[in-house]
């Protein structure tokens, strides 16, 4: 089945389902967005002030959404209602520590999925 989003004022860029039917996604104009598919209403469309760059967007098991920051290269966690948790980890950069996940750049898109069992992939698609 293929739906349309077309003159919704979310316009999807990476996306995931939720276990209810929705989609999560990050969408233009630096937005993370929640929008039922079967009605199609918009629960939220919204910016997030610690991400700058929203890319890649996963739901965990527990329902809150997990964010890559293409422009600051850190992941964040945002709770099921668009509103930011924390920030997880972020990218070295020269001389830093940096997060757990030290090889991950983000100098293309991100991607970001969650199994059911919590375990968190990254894909870096340069």
């Amino acid at each position: 089945m293929i739906i349309s989003l077309a003159g919704s004022s979310v316009e999807p860029w990476y996306m995931d389902i939720t276990e209810d039917g929705g989609l999560v996604c990050s969408t233009w104009g630096d937005k993370i967005a929640r929008v039922q598919v079967d009605t199609r209403t918009v629960a939220f469309n919204k910016s997030v002030p610690q991400i700058e760059y929203p890319c890649g967007v996963a739901i965990t098991p527990d329902g809150s959404i997990l964010v890559t920051d293409r422009y600051n290269n850190t992941l964040h966690l945002v709770s099921s209602q668009g509103v930011w948790v924390k920030q997880l980890w972020s990218v070295p950069s020269d001389g830093d520590q940096g997060g757990p996940l030290r090889s991950v750049s983000t100098d293309g898109s991100v991607c970001v999925c969650v199994t059911c069992s919590g375990c968190v992939y990254i894909l870096d698609c340069l």
